[in-house]
């Protein structure tokens, strides 16, 4: 698995955490002073979904992070088929990071 270091710095994204506010026209996503930065083009149920699947993203991703440092510490400590397991989990965790942050997995 390739460091962090081996990755360019990704493109600059608008720090949450976001809000999901449901309009006639769609759900639209906030920044913190109440900027979109993001739009659903209709606002069913999935749009709602999504929406709020959306303003999390922020924080699941700061969690996601947080998550890899905690599993990076225990893959030190352990060995085996559980080092194998904490292994193969950091490596899904680092790929949905990637893609998360737009840069290659």
């Amino acid at each position: 698995m390739a460091s962090r270091k081996d990755y360019p710095v990704p493109s600059v994204r608008t720090p949450g955490p976001w809000t999901a506010r449901a309009t006639m026209s769609g759900v639209t996503i906030c920044n913190p002073d109440g900027v979109a930065v993001a739009k659903t083009p209709c606002c069913d149920r999935q749009a709602l979904a999504d929406g709020a699947l959306l303003a999390a993203s922020p924080e699941l991703l700061e969690q996601l992070t947080l998550t890899m440092t905690e599993l990076v510490r225990l893959h030190a400590q352990s060995s085996g088929n559980e080092a194998k397991r904490i292994w193969d989990t950091i490596d899904r965790a680092s790929f949905a990071i990637a893609k998360a942050e737009a840069r290659p997995s």
